[in-house]
């Protein structure tokens, strides 16, 4: 059985990889095989620190109030 922890991390790499412009677009910008971004979807983003951060930064140049969702990664 998924726990809710796994759900909630699942949930929160969808939107980061959609705010971010899929799966593609993300691993280019992440310097990653779109392989790798992609298991996020079903593993939930990793909780390595520098993916993480790089994941904030960059949500930070694309969206107009990342806040919340760079609250969600550093949470995490």
């Amino acid at each position: 059985m998924e726990s809710i922890n796994t759900s909630c991390n699942n949930v929160l790499a969808n939107k980061v990889v959609k705010e971010l412009g899929g799966v593609t677009a993300l691993a280019k910008l992440m310097a990653l095989s779109q392989s790798a971004v992609s298991h996020w979807l079903v593993r939930g983003v990793p909780k390595n620190y520098m993916v993480r951060n790089k994941l904030a930064e960059l949500l930070e140049k694309k969206l107009v109030n990342p806040d919340r969702l760079i609250k969600e990664l550093r949470d995490g």
